[in-house]
């Protein structure tokens, strides 16, 4: 069973657990470890495979990139506003 992009996430993040994978539908074994994560995959489902780089389009990084920029901003205005109202003189 190939690595799922999840389960090489958290394999890069937490190298000292065990990853224990599923098909969607099994039913694993009770018990719980601290150091084991389960991960459940849907082979069937063409959602779970990965979509291929034609069908990106580079456009939308671009505007998730302006949106996340947007979005910063507006909390650092926010903050500022807090701490005016927070610390009157």
């Amino acid at each position: 069973m190939q690595l799922s992009p999840a389960a090489r996430k958290i394999r890069g993040d937490r190298a000292d657990v065990v990853l224990e994978p599923h098909l969607v539908g099994e039913v694993p074994g009770p018990g719980y470890d601290p150091k084991r994560v389960r991960i459940f995959v849907d082979t069937s489902s063409p959602s779970s495979r990965r979509p291929s780089s034609a069908s990106r389009c580079p456009i939308s990084q671009s505007i998730i990139d302006m949106m996340s920029h947007t979005l910063i901003l507006i909390y650092m205005h926010v903050f500022s506003l807090l701490l005016f109202l927070a610390c009157p003189e």
